[in-house]
C-alpha cells in the first residue's frame, strides 16, 4: 500500500487538493486506483451549485466528490488521507451519495469523520471503519464541499 500527497498546483500554490494513487497488491493481481481528492476552502450552502464550487476552485472537470470515492481511498491509504485532504477528526464536508446530492426532501448527504464516537441522535445512511466516517444528511447548512478531480 502506497500514498502520495500533493497540496501544490503547478506553479507551486498551495490548492487544498490532495492527489493519491494508491496501489494493493496480492499474489496475482495487481490494482491501481487514482483519486483526485480536495475540499474547497470556502463554506458553501448545500442549496448552492456544488459541482460549481468544486470547479472554480479546483478547475472545469472536477465534480463533486462520492461517499464510494471517499471510501475506496480510505480503504487503501488510512486516515492519513482524510487529514491529507482536510477531513479532520469531527469536521464534515458536503459530498455526493452514489452520485446523488440528496437523501429525501431538502436532507443533503454529508460525511462527519466521528473518529468512532458517532452520536447517538445522528442518522447514518452508511458508515465506515467502525464509525471513523458517517454518511449523514441534513438541510439548512453551509459546508465546504469534497471535490474529486477527473
Amino acid at each position: 500500500m502506497q500514498y502520495a500527497a500533493t497540496m501544490l498546483d503547478s506553479v507551486g500554490r498551495y490548492t487544498g487538493q490532495a492527489t493519491f494513487t494508491l496501489a494493493a497488491r496480492g499474489d496475482s493481481q495487481n490494482a491501481t486506483i487514482a483519486i483526485s481528492l480536495g475540499l474547497t476552502k470556502r463554506m458553501v450552502s448545500e442549496k448552492s451549485d456544488l459541482r460549481a464550487a468544486c470547479r472554480a476552485e479546483f478547475g472545469p472537470t472536477s465534480v463533486v466528490g462520492d461517499w464510494n470515492d471517499l471510501v475506496a481511498a480510505v480503504t487503501l491509504g488510512g486516515k492519513a488521507i482524510l487529514d491529507s485532504v482536510g477531513l479532520l477528526p469531527r469536521t464534515n464536508a458536503l459530498l455526493t451519495y452514489n452520485g446523488q446530492t440528496i437523501w429525501q426532501g431538502d436532507r443533503h448527504y454529508a460525511v462527519d469523520r466521528h473518529e468512532g464516537n458517532k452520536p447517538s441522535d445522528y442518522l447514518a445512511h452508511a458508515d465506515f471503519g467502525g464509525n471513523l466516517l458517517s454518511l449523514g444528511s441534513w438541510h439548512d447548512m453551509s459546508l465546504r464541499v469534497l471535490c474529486k478531480g477527473r
